[in-house]
């Protein structure tokens, strides 16, 4: 601030050395700071101005008054305005009208508006007056945040920033000796911020008042202090620096010829215009209950067995100390909020069944209501709810329920218990020691989610942790991520049971011991079926890590990718079998690390697509990483894939194993790497009516054994594509059809009974 200030002064005191000897200008160029704090800013800015007047008649003035400011914190603000002044025959006084557009940004707000202002200039008493009106950008919400509990209500707290219409006036004077050496001038003067409404709340309707003292200690150096008072922004002191240059000289010649100008009359016109340059913002924070989507606040009752239950009225401050208490009085679509309380079951040991609509959620998560996150009251300590017998927690029929932010432990049933209702589960802890599921959810509708939960499955056999099913026609989406299924014995992690849409996606699971599914789907009935079950990884114990079987279905889409299965456990890794009429299978970008078959996939009959691609498989016994077969109309891709074997392995194995029976099935294995690591031929293709091409694998054998191996069987013709093979092909023909050798150089037909090897293929990039 202090280098700024002197920075004005030295260029003040050359601009006036170098226009002494000028006349005065009705046109100028100002520069000028102020600090800090005023009517709608809280921050200081620097102004760069030109009052610009063309024209110059005896009695009128006609002018242009831009200002550009930018304040300390980078913002910037403008002002564009045209005006006229009418002087008096004796030019003693002038009257003006002007015109402004005004523009101000702050953070997300852009605020326009256009003003108007009246004034009458003398030399000694000045009168203003102006109005301005904000007609775009008006205000600015900012997200809801939570604002606590009252009695039964959620209060909801939202900052709203507000452009202000307004208006205001001023009477002031130049002071009389000895004041008038340095041009002190006093004005006082009041204003009004109007009512500005913005979603759904207001602001203003407050008057406030104003004083101003000026001085001119130097010729084109203006000085200046202000100080406000209203409700909204309550006492506010700034002070300026200006620097005004003139440019041009006036044409006074003609004036002088026809009248003879009072003395300040040049410095009368071309006064600056006084008015509120920048757009008035004010940030006001509301509080008020949240409320749903009829308008209705929304209705709480609180649980805390920690609290004395001499007062208890199910409010926030005098909450009921058991859920029972709670049960009874809750009413559909209420929320009912369980704290920590002394950390122990009692008065939460008597399970809780769900009414339509209704939350049960515990102080020690965060949640989401509607779009406000309210936060963990006991963060980290989540309630205990259980129950000796039967389910803990039961919902049917329900429409909707949601449960966040609890620890259910079940001593003999289900934790949760639910049929024909939405569900809504996250951040919850769900522990059973009995031979029934965690969670059980059937013939559930509508889009449910399941995320962010642990399971633990302490002796619930082999049922699964979360058990989702459907028996009648229709079915809900299911959302399953990033929960962690913990299973100390032989539990099942996930089982869908004809299930028509689900994605399971970024769940952990984490065996005691090598026993048991990780995930496993079933659909016996004759849905159309859309599944995925994307970045999903198992970390230790389990044998099996995916098992799908469809029954048949008229349309299947299944989607297999990203998963982790190599917990160094797994006997099998992905296994997939299906009747499908009509299939669309991709397994893509998977690690499996398997002791048998890393995957398994039987297409039985149907048409559709199956790609297997950029999948990286370990094997460590004598079995194929990759075992497809398919009947009549199967597509198989077998792509990019790298395999890798243990060493020393005993047995007779392929790595890919391709068995594709019946007519008009068409295989492609393409840029596979294979290191078989052991004396194992890499591909096998087993067909009858098949089309295939064996492209640009690389594969490692040891012991000199064939690298591709391909036999026909059966009535259809066999026709075979191969291309740039590091290893010989060997072609085995068991059937009375063809079998037709096509390389990139030669064709050979191989008949009924024969073997063929071929031993050198061209590398020619023809495809």
């Amino acid at each position: 601030m202090r280098k700024f200030l002197l920075g004005i002064m030295i260029v003040h005191l050359v601009f006036e050395q170098a226009w002494a000897y000028r006349k005065q200008s009705f046109s100028q160029v100002s520069l000028q700071h102020r600090e800090h704090k005023g009517v709608g800013y809280n921050d200081g800015y620097s102004t760069l101005g030109w009052f610009f007047s063309p024209n110059v008649s005896p009695f009128a003035t006609s002018f242009l008054d831009a200002r550009l400011h930018v304040f300390n914190d980078a913002y910037l603000a403008s002002n564009m305005g045209l005006g006229a002044r009418f002087a008096s025959r004796d030019q003693k006084y002038t009257v003006g009208l002007n015109a402004y557009y005004d523009y101000r940004n702050y953070r997300s707000l852009s605020s326009h508006q256009v003003a108007s202002g009246f004034e009458v200039l003398s030399e000694k008493i000045d009168f203003r007056v102006n109005g301005y009106y904000p007609f775009s950008g008006l205000y600015q919400d900012y997200p809801f945040l939570f604002g606590g509990f009252k009695n039964h209500e959620m209060m909801i707290r939202q900052k709203v920033l507000y452009a202000l219409p307004c208006a205001d006036c001023e009477l002031g004077m130049s002071l009389p000796d000895p004041c008038d050496q340095i041009g002190l001038y006093l004005a006082l003067g009041g204003y009004y911020l109007f009512k500005q409404k913005g979603f759904n709340q207001s602001v203003g309707n407050v008057p406030g008042g104003k004083v101003r003292l000026l001085a001119h200690p130097a010729k084109y150096l203006s000085l200046g202090v202000d100080y406000t008072y209203d409700k909204l922004f309550r006492g506010r002191a700034s002070g300026f620096i200006a620097l005004n240059i003139p440019i041009g000289l006036p044409k006074l010649k003609k004036l002088q010829k026809e009248l003879t100008p009072h003395k300040d009359w040049v410095a009368l016109q071309t006064k600056p215009v006084v008015r509120s340059e920048i757009i008035p913002f004010i940030a006001k924070t509301h509080r008020f209950a949240q409320r749903n989507y009829l308008g209705d606040s929304l209705h709480f009752i609180f649980v805390d067995n920690s609290r004395s239950s001499s007062r208890e009225q199910g409010t926030f401050e005098n909450p009921y100390t058991t859920l029972a208490a709670a049960e009874k009085e809750a009413m559909p679509g209420d929320y009912i909020y369980v704290f920590f309380g002394n950390g122990s079951s009692s008065g939460y040991d008597t399970g809780f069944t769900f009414q339509k609509d209704q939350t049960l959620l515990g102080s020690g998560s965060s949640a989401i209501i509607g779009n406000v996150e309210v936060p963990a009251l006991t963060p980290g300590l989540l309630p205990l709810i259980t129950k000796p017998q039967g389910a803990v927690l039961k919902a049917s029929s329900a429409v909707h329920i949601a449960l966040q932010g609890v620890r259910v432990e079940a001593q003999e049933g289900e934790a949760l218990l639910v049929d024909h209702t939405e569900v809504a589960l996250s951040r919850n802890e769900f522990k059973g020691v009995s031979q029934c599921s965690l969670v059980k959810i059937e013939n559930a509708l509508g889009k449910n989610y399941i995320g962010a939960n642990q399971f633990y499955g302490e002796g619930v056999g082999s049922a699964p942790m979360l058990d989702l099913s459907q028996q009648e026609e229709g079915s809900g989406y299911y959302s399953v991520e990033h929960n962690t299924f913990i299973a100390q014995e032989e539990e099942m992690g996930i089982k869908l049971s004809n299930i028509e849409e689900a994605s399971i996606c970024y769940n952990t699971f984490i065996g005691m011991q090598p026993s048991g599914v990780a995930l496993r789907s079933e659909a016996l009935q004759g849905q159309r079926v859309q599944q995925s079950f994307r970045y999903n990884k198992i970390e230790s114990g389990f044998e099996e890590a995916l098992q799908i079987e469809m029954g048949e279905l008229p349309e299947e889409m299944l989607v297999v990718e990203h998963n982790d299965f190599a917990s160094g456990t797994l006997v099998k890794g992905v296994s997939y079998q299906s009747q499908a009429s009509q299939r669309c299978v991709k397994i893509a970008a998977n690690h499996i690390v398997a002791g048998a078959e890393g995957l398994v996939v039987d297409l039985a009959q149907g048409e559709g697509r199956l790609e297997v691609v950029d999948n990286l498989f370990y094997g460590y016994s004598g079995t194929p990483c990759i075992a497809v077969k398919g009947h009549d109309g199967a597509e198989v891709l077998v792509k990019d894939n790298e395999l890798e074997y243990a060493k020393r392995l005993k047995g007779t194995f392929f790595g890919v194993d391709c068995q594709l029976l019946g007519d008009n099935n068409r295989l492609a294995v393409v840029g596979n790497t294979i290191h078989m690591n052991s004396a194992n031929e890499g591909i096998n293709i087993l067909g009858d009516g098949v089309q295939a091409a064996v492209v640009s694998n690389q594969i490692t054998t040891k012991g000199g054994l064939k690298g591709v191996q391909v036999t026909h069987e059966g009535l259809g013709d066999c026709m075979l594509y191969v291309e740039k093979e590091a290893l010989p092909v060997t072609l085995i023909n068991k059937g009375p059809g063809t079998m037709q050798l096509q390389t990139a150089s030669q064709e050979r037909i191989v008949g009924e009974g024969e073997t063929f090897e071929l031993t050198a293929v061209s590398t020619s990039s023809q495809g």
